[in-house]
C-alpha cells in the first residue's frame, strides 16, 4: 500500500512540475547551428523534435537575433511583415511561451495554429508572451510578422517553450515506479 501511494505521489509531483522545454534559438549553439541558413531543419531538445521552416528564404541566426532572411532588403535576423516561421513537433505538447526581442514601434505579430492558421494571440512586444494551447503531433504553429517598422526592421524570435503532453509523462512515471518496485522485490527474494 505504501509503495502504491509513493508511486502515485511521485506521478503527481512529476506531472505537477512537468519539465518546461525551451528551444533557445539565440544562445544555444546546439540548436541554432543546425537551423542557421536552412529553409527547414529539425532540432531535438528534451526528447522533443521541433522542425522549423522559413516562409521565404532561410532561417537565420546572428548575435542579436533569429528570424528569416528573405529576398531583397530584409532584416536578416527578424520577422518582417508577411514573414513567418512554421514549427511542427513530433509529439503532442502545450505551447507555453514565446520570447521576442528587437521590437520596433510599429512591429506587430501573432501566433497561429493549425491548417487554417487560427490566431492564438498577438505578440505585444519584447520579452516573454505567455500562451497555453495544445499542439497535436504534426500540427503547425506559425509565428507571423504582421507589420514592421520599415523594410529592414522586424522582431527577433529568441526562444519558445513547450511542455510535454502530460499523458506521456504519466507513462514514464508509471514505468519508473514499476521498475523500482520490481527491483526492490527481486532484492528481497535473494
Amino acid at each position: 500500500m505504501k509503495k502504491a501511494i509513493c508511486v502515485a505521489v511521485v506521478g503527481f509531483a512529476v506531472n505537477g512540475f512537468a519539465g518546461l522545454i525551451t528551444f533557445d534559438l539565440l544562445n544555444d549553439t546546439t540548436i541554432y547551428s543546425v537551423l542557421d541558413e536552412q529553409a527547414s531543419a529539425s532540432v531535438t531538445n528534451g526528447g522533443i523534435i521541433a522542425t522549423l521552416s522559413a516562409s521565404d528564404g532561410v532561417l537565420n541566426h546572428t548575435a542579436s537575433g533569429f528570424g528569416v532572411n528573405g529576398a531583397g532588403s530584409d532584416d536578416t535576423d527578424g520577422l518582417n511583415a508577411g514573414q513567418y516561421i512554421d514549427i511542427f513537433f513530433d509529439q503532442t505538447v502545450t505551447f507555453s511561451s514565446l520570447n521576442i526581442s528587437s521590437w520596433g514601434g510599429s512591429d506587430a505579430g501573432e501566433v497561429q495554429l493549425g491548417l487554417l492558421f487560427v490566431s492564438q494571440g498577438g505578440i505585444s512586444g519584447t520579452g516573454d508572451t505567455a500562451y497555453d494551447f495544445l499542439i497535436n503531433e504534426g500540427e503547425t504553429v506559425r509565428v507571423l510578422g504582421t507589420a514592421d517598422s520599415g523594410a529592414t526592421n522586424g522582431f527577433s524570435v529568441n526562444s519558445f517553450t513547450v511542455i510535454p503532453e502530460p499523458a506521456a509523462l504519466s507513462l514514464i512515471v508509471f514505468g519508473s515506479g514499476v521498475m523500482v518496485f520490481s527491483s526492490r522485490r527481486k532484492r528481497r527474494m535473494h
